[in-house]
């Protein structure tokens, strides 16, 4: 949706229905809709990966590496609020007009059209299935185990050194943490220097503002979609944004759970929000196993932050503010400190096109 407009633009799941619903509003648009949908099937068969299936392919030869999402949208069809509805749930992946290649369009545009978009009773139920399974397979699973380190023994780790002072030796090691952070733990000599620097000048994605509503009961019917609605028209403004004209865009969500009866418990509102924003209190941290109080005026920031965003919602949902029973926010300070990269950086290093 955008704003001074009524009219809500739906993105169906199942392609079939993602092609009739769009239709309806774009009548003379429906071939073009159609060829849009049956490139997206087409990028993501390029990846075996997605799809569960063994790769012979030569990564660096892969297609669609190098074809823009913007540009291809625009190439697909001339009709301008066509344009900008195909690509209006580009704040799943932090959309630049300039660097997002179509693959990532692609690849989130489709697991939305052909899978799942919530979880019934939350997504904490992947974290203990995962678990589980790791135990059941022998495995360990420690939390509050702070990495400080990796110590070599010649070019080979021999173990990575632990905050609390334990160590873990090992053959193998795997870091899925930000590539940057994983080189700020590897002493110097280990990695070539030129692969280093090329690591940590790379671009990061922008980061987030997060309001967690808690409702009162009965208030506000459950709605089984998310939405993502533009106070700004221009659908890949991202993270150029004034400070005064923020939040230029916002995405809703709602939990679901099996007592549902028929009316959302939680909302998730969300909009994008450079770290430069909160700059003044990054010599602060605060994680569950060692809270930090960043201060008043942290805390009065967020709440100037969330009343905005709660007024810019109000817009679209008049009966908001009376069924508001509490809130909470996270800032880019909470991604920085719980991802555990340097910026809270939403989806990590921004991918480029022009540079697969």
């Amino acid at each position: 949706s955008f704003a001074g407009e009524e009219k809500e633009y739906r993105h169906a799941q199942g392609y079939d229905n993602f092609i009739e619903q769009l239709a309806q509003d774009f009548p003379n648009e429906r071939q073009n809709i159609v060829a849009y949908c049956e490139k997206m099937r087409e990028v993501c068969d390029t990846f075996p990966m997605y799809n569960l299936q063994q790769s012979s392919m030569d990564l660096q030869n892969m297609p669609y590496l190098d074809i823009n999402a913007h540009d291809y949208i625009a190439s697909v069809t001339s009709n301008k609020k066509l344009q900008k509805v195909l690509a209006g749930s580009n704040v799943l992946y932090a959309g630049d007009a300039d660097k997002t290649p179509l693959y990532v369009h692609a690849l989130v545009v489709n697991s939305y059209i052909e899978s799942a978009y919530r979880c019934v009773n939350g997504s904490t139920q992947i974290a203990k299935g995962l678990t589980k399974i790791i135990l059941n397979n022998g495995g360990k699973v420690l939390k509050h185990a702070h990495v400080e380190k990796f110590h070599f023994d010649g070019s080979n780790i021999d173990y990575v050194a632990l905050k609390d002072g334990r160590r873990f030796y090992g053959k193998d090691f795997i870091s899925n943490i930000h590539p940057a952070v994983t080189l700020d733990m590897v002493e110097e000599g280990k990695v070539r220097s030129a692969y280093r620097k090329r690591i940590t000048s790379l671009d990061n994605s922008i980061s987030t503002f997060i309001v967690h509503i808690a409702l009162k009961e009965n208030k506000i019917p459950y709605f089984n979609y998310n939405r993502y609605h533009y106070n700004d028209h221009n659908v890949w403004k991202g993270g150029n944004y004034e400070h005064e004209e923020w939040p230029h865009s916002w995405a809703l969500f709602t939990g679901v759970t099996t007592k549902n009866d028929g009316y959302a418990d939680t909302l998730t509102l969300m909009s994008y929000m450079r770290e430069d924003e909160t700059q003044k209190w990054a010599d602060t941290y605060n994680v569950v196993s060692k809270e930090m109080d960043r201060g008043a005026e942290y805390h009065d920031f967020k709440a100037m932050k969330a009343e905005k965003m709660i007024d810019s919602l109000a817009t679209k949902m008049p009966n908001l503010k009376e069924s508001i029973f509490s809130y909470y926010t996270s800032s880019p300070l909470s991604y920085r400190d719980y991802i555990g990269d340097k910026w809270g950086s939403l989806y990590g290093i921004s991918k480029d096109y022009r540079n697969p």
